[in-house]
């Protein structure tokens, strides 16, 4: 029965990768397609402590197509020299605007607070929120523009390439973006009128207007999640929203080792479940007998094999062919992300890598209460609410 089980589940995840590979819009070289229109963007850059991406994320946008543009770097409350090194392009580039902040008030984020203070100063009809850690090809902000007019959008978030730094960072990755694409289906986050929400904070496009409507980040001001804060609330006001892959325009160095890997994706993993525990134990026993348990008949295939005696029978066709669906599933969605297909082959190594994140996870939000993210440390005072620092 389990065996079946698992066989099932994998047939209809397959199902679900298939339907969001074919349905999921892409952001690609705009070689020959520009956007008809140019209003002008503003794009805001939060950075606390970021002299070591600083400084890439600055020269790719500074050589962006799109000819209409400012960029906002905030520098919050950093102590090394993001702030230097941004007055120095900024001397150069009369586009690039700093803005200093020196504190942090009760029930924000710091990520929260310095968008909203950056969006003061922004003049442009649309908004476009980078991550410090970002690199960007030339034509990305022409090919956001474009898919945004083609598709009628109100906002845009995109999936970048995650350049990861060792192995165990990508193989656990590769775990994590299976159980995305099953559990926020990219055809069903692009669906209007659907509940389910899924976005990237490190490129978020937004029509200004929109922007000012669902209240801004100062609806979400104590949102861990506020990409996904936002996304939602864009919504909820019935405004035209997308999640478009970009992994050819866009990559992110997110964390150097696998401590700040580890500290990371801790810090979101039960939150964007929304602390549901009995979800979270679910996937767990799910993640079980789906996913550890048909590998195990591929381990007794090869011990019978190996004393032996008949291999073949019914249930290692069935394990195998569950094996199988594993393998080319993984590999599949994978692909979105520029992962090796060598991964899926270890599976279940990686499945136990995203169950043991996904337990600190559960006990940082659970038992700490808290969590420590560049230097200030947030209180989760309620899944919906997220945090209050």
């Amino acid at each position: 029965m389990l065996l079946i089980f698992a066989l099932s589940a994998w047939t209809l995840i397959t199902l679900f990768v298939l339907s969001s590979r074919f349905k999921a819009p892409f952001l690609r070289h705009m070689k020959d397609s520009k956007p008809r229109s140019t209003p002008l963007i503003s794009i805001l850059v939060p950075a606390k402590d970021e002299e070591a991406n600083i400084e890439m994320c600055l020269k790719s946008l500074t050589a962006q197509d799109y000819p209409n543009f400012e960029i906002i770097v905030i520098d919050d409350r950093s102590t090394d020299r993001t702030g230097e090194i941004c007055r120095k392009f900024a001397a150069i580039d009369k586009r690039i605007k700093i803005l200093q902040i020196s504190e942090l008030p009760a029930g924000w984020t710091g990520k929260n607070h310095a968008i909203h203070e950056g969006v003061k100063h922004a003049k442009g009809a649309y908004l476009l929120f980078i991550d410090a850690d970002t690199s960007h090809d030339p034509c990305c902000v022409s090919a956001a523009m474009a898919l945004s007019e083609k598709e009628g959008l109100d906002a845009l978030s995109v999936e970048p390439y995650f350049a990861w730094s060792n192995f165990f960072q990508e193989l656990t990755f590769s775990i994590f973006t299976l159980v995305t694409a099953c559990i926020f289906p990219i055809f069903l986050v692009n669906k209007r009128g659907s509940k389910t929400t899924l976005s990237n904070g490190q490129f978020i496009l937004i029509k200004r207007k929109v922007y000012d409507s669902i209240g801004g980040h100062k609806a979400i001001a104590g949102r861990i999640l506020e990409d996904l804060a936002l996304a939602e609330n864009v919504k909820k006001k019935g405004y035209h929203y997308n999640l478009a892959v970009g992994t050819g325009l866009i990559t992110v160095k997110m964390y150097k080792d696998m401590a700040s890997f580890w500290q990371g994706w801790s810090r979101i993993l039960f939150l964007a479940l929304k602390g549901n525990m009995s979800f979270a134990l679910m996937l767990y026993l799910i993640s079980i007998v789906i996913s550890l348990f048909p590998f195990m008949i591929v381990i007794y295939i090869a011990i019978t094999a190996a004393m032996g005696l008949p291999p073949i029978n019914l249930i290692s066709i069935l394990g195998l062919i569950t094996v199988g669906l594993i393998i080319f599933a993984n590999s599949f969605i994978n692909s979105f992300f520029r992962i090796s297909p060598f991964y899926s082959l270890l599976h279940p190594i990686a499945v136990i890598s995203g169950m043991a994140v996904m337990g600190n996870s559960i006990m940082m939000a659970t038992r700490k209460r808290q969590l420590e993210w560049k230097g200030t440390t947030y209180r989760i005072s309620s899944y919906k609410t997220d945090s209050r620092p």
